[in-house]
């Protein structure tokens, strides 16, 4: 009992601060952030092109929902020839198990991978599965523990200890915790949270995988045979964030090491100079996998406002 009481104060003391503000305020705050940015007219790799004729560089990118960028290479092939098929509804489909067998080869420790359309759901399945009450901001996010960690505020983790964990492609800080919440690129609009078990319980009870929409599904697989073949650019272990800005680089995410209130400008700063940062400051900004010369000087000037 004394052990899994001191695995709970260890996850409780990782996920304090990476999302303190209750949720119903921190959609508000995203909400009125991305109020900000013009009309958006159309969108094409890791640009967004406004009405006032202004182009963004998309760093937010729906927290790597668009980590390839928007449009990535053959999706709306993809997409046509699901829609030829008339695989439209959220009925079974050929797309499940080519999935599950992808989610099999990215996290071989897993033995057992659910599906759920919304993630108040995934959490209850996790909560009871972990018998206990989990909110979103229970999950630890290891890109936030990693900083604070290297800034002095937090003690390095026994890793055995830790019980639920965002996954996030190319982050150097991944934790291997009992249920991992990976957070994968898609395309596409559409909420797909999925819970990976390590290890499960006898006589413990799982939510049957909801039926997802076969274009949603069908745009993370393609998604996902992308991101095993891309590379990552130079930037991204070349680190263009110093210590002396408001940001510690972790590969390609860029993590926020301040509060709201003084991220608010920073956000304002970037978005004028047409850089599109994540809307809170409990997110990372995520840098593009291709960038122009000019973009990534411009980029780098931004960032040493900062």
């Amino acid at each position: 009992m004394k052990q899994h009481a001191d695995k709970n104060k260890m996850q409780n003391t990782l996920s304090k601060g990476q999302n303190q503000m209750p949720k119903l305020d921190q959609l508000r705050l995203v909400a009125q952030r991305l109020s900000r940015l013009p009309q958006i007219t159309r969108s094409r790799g890791y640009r967004l092109y406004g009405k006032n004729g202004k182009r963004y560089v998309d760093l937010y990118r729906e927290n790597g929902r668009m980590l390839l960028g928007h449009r990535p290479q053959s999706l709306i092939r993809i997409l046509k020839n699901t829609l030829e098929r008339g695989l439209v509804s959220g009925l079974p489909s050929i797309y499940t198990p080519r999935l599950e067998k992808e989610l099999r080869r990215i996290f071989p420790a897993y033995k057992t991978f659910v599906a759920f359309n919304s993630m108040d759901t995934a959490l209850a399945q996790a909560s009871l599965f972990l018998e206990e009450t989990l909110a979103e901001d229970s999950i630890i996010d290891p890109l936030f523990a990693k900083v604070r960690e290297a800034k002095g505020n937090l003690k390095t983790p026994d890793k055995s200890g830790l019980r639920i964990s965002f996954w996030r492609p190319f982050s150097p800080s991944n934790l291997e915790t009992e249920i991992l919440v990976p957070l994968l690129p898609g395309g596409i609009a559409g909420e797909l949270v999925i819970l990976c078990f390590k290890k499960l319980e006898q006589n413990t009870t799982l939510a049957t995988a909801c039926h997802l929409s076969p274009l949603l599904l069908a745009s993370i697989l393609h998604a996902l045979g992308l991101l095993s073949r891309e590379k990552l650019p130079s930037w991204a272990s070349t680190p263009i964030a110093s210590e002396a800005n408001i940001f510690a680089q972790q590969g390609i995410y860029l993590v926020p090491e301040c509060e709201e209130q003084t991220y608010d400008k920073v956000f304002n700063l970037f978005l004028s100079n047409g850089f599109l940062l994540a809307p809170s400051a409990s997110l990372p900004s995520i840098l593009p996998l291709q960038m122009s010369d000019g973009e990534l000087c411009k980029l780098k000037h931004t960032i040493s406002l900062t």
